[in-house]
């Protein structure tokens, strides 16, 4: 029994970490999410991954968050391999 119930809490574990296209069509995991929205900044304000990592080293400029700065490389990385045009 407690070998199920630590697979279901893995597998959950591993959902929040699984990106998914949003609405508003930004490759975001539902971690990333939590933790833009734990320091006030809400995805569903931008429409594009530039303008969400430009909020992200806009609210990095006031106060070093680790949390941001890993995000803010994550999607630069995204924007660099998916969106830029080589």
């Amino acid at each position: 029994m407690d070998l199920d119930i630590e697979n279901l809490i893995r597998e959950n574990s591993q959902m929040d970490s699984m990106h998914k296209f949003r609405e508003n069509n930004l490759f975001l995991s539902d971690k990333q999410i939590e933790i833009l929205e734990k320091y006030g900044i809400h995805y569903q304000d931008y429409v594009s991954t530039a303008s969400l990592v430009y909020a992200i080293e806009t609210r990095l400029s006031m106060e070093e968050i680790e949390e941001l700065e890993i995000i803010a490389s994550e999607l630069s990385e995204y924007q660099y391999y998916h969106e830029v045009n080589k």
